[in-house]
């Protein structure tokens, strides 16, 4: 709002070299907010990620052909205590070793839906889509 604020100041200033880095500092900071300020809503139909309530991507169980937990940290000697940061990953297509592999190098991925881990969310996701759950450097995700 600040940044917006200060665009609108600009154009009244005249100054419009403030006023495109303002707008660019602006839109910068709207697509972090709607990146990580969405909402990821799991129920019987499917997955539906919604931003202040308003629909942006929506998949069916159907259209789900694999889900998976993915650790970002791939260089850790397979130590399973030093997965890094984890995620359960819906994609439209079945994946490989190696294109897991490229999905924790090329974190976040553009065509899947995914959340954070945590054991509650897992065990929401196994209740909802009776699906084998895959995983790559995960460590120990199933207690």
């Amino acid at each position: 709002m600040v940044c917006v604020f200060l665009a609108l100041l600009s154009v009244a200033m005249h100054n419009w070299l403030a006023l495109v880095l303002f707008s660019l500092f602006a839109a910068v900071f709207v697509v972090v907010c709607v990146l990580y300020g969405s909402t990821l809503i799991l129920d019987e139909q499917g997955l539906s990620l919604r931003f202040f309530g308003l629909p942006l991507r929506a998949m069916r169980w159907s259209e789900i052909a694999e889900v998976g937990v993915v650790g970002l940290k791939v260089f850790n000697n397979n130590d399973a205590k030093r997965t890094g940061t984890r995620y359960i990953y819906f994609s439209p297509r079945p994946l490989d070793k190696d294109a897991r592999f490229r999905l924790a190098l090329e974190w976040p991925p553009r065509d899947m839906l995914y959340l954070c881990y945590s054991k509650e969310r897992l065990q929401a996701v196994q209740s909802l889509q009776s699906v084998a759950i895959e995983t790559f450097n995960a460590g120990d995700v199933f207690f």
